[in-house]
């Protein structure tokens, strides 16, 4: 969804008529555009910076094509931090939105710290499921 611009931002929103604000729900600097959203937003920016750090990757943060490209180009397909980075990159993606769409509809804000702790807690969520998994070569 996010790369094909398929999300409906505010931006696109107004762009079809249906409000009249675009600004950004996380800053509140610039339209909400997808670009915006990840990762030119200081909110989410930030988000995607600390995550990075925790997984000792010391970088500048582009926006999402910059991202995207980034995570395609320099980081080896079989390495395990490779695949964490990954999974850790579209869960803050889908947990920025989530918290995008509650200020929006439901007039509740979390500060960065707390949808971080959100993205760690899937994350470890999901490795612990992955427990179980029986180790073969296949997988």
């Amino acid at each position: 969804m996010i790369c094909r611009q398929a999300l409906h931002t505010k931006s696109k929103l107004k762009g079809w008529g249906m409000l009249d604000d675009d600004s950004c729900v996380l800053y509140g600097l610039q339209g909400e555009t997808v670009a915006h959203l990840f990762f030119s937003c200081a909110f989410s920016k930030l988000i995607w910076e600390k995550i990075l750090h925790m997984v000792s990757i010391y970088r500048g943060v582009g926006a999402i094509d910059q991202e995207i490209g980034w995570l395609l180009n320099h980081l080896p397909s079989k390495c395990f931090k490779s695949f964490i980075v990954k999974v850790l990159f579209s869960t803050a993606a889908y947990n920025i939105w989530i918290d995008r769409n509650n200020r929006v509809f439901k007039g509740r804000r979390q500060t960065h710290s707390q949808v971080i702790q959100s993205i760690l807690s899937e994350i470890s969520a999901a490795f612990v499921s992955w427990r179980n998994v029986k180790r073969t070569f296949v997988n």
